[in-house]
């Protein structure tokens, strides 16, 4: 994201999702999503951010289950970034 092409205006109104997991998140209620790219985790980077893209989310929070994992995270908001979208860390406790 290059400073100033999000929130340019100082305020905005944009979607956001403070409710997000992905693959590295614990807990059964994932094993549909980790069924979904079994195989082809490498892309799984860019289709998250694709489906934030077609709900029109900027503004983004990961919240798995009581875990975190910094290269996926990384992946993740490098994609995010270079497609003006505002990705952040969270766990859901």
């Amino acid at each position: 994201m290059t400073p100033g092409t999000l929130f340019s205006a100082g305020a905005e109104w944009v979607r956001a999702d403070f409710h997000l997991h992905t693959l590295k998140g614990r807990g059964a209620s994932l094993q549909n999503l980790r069924d979904e790219f079994r195989g082809r985790e490498d892309r799984f980077p860019d289709e998250f951010i694709a489906r934030l893209q077609a709900e029109e989310v900027r503004v983004g929070l990961i919240t798995n289950h009581n875990s975190f994992d910094l290269g996926e995270y990384q992946a993740l908001a490098n994609k995010a970034r270079a497609e003006n979208i505002f990705l952040l860390p969270g766990v859901e406790l």
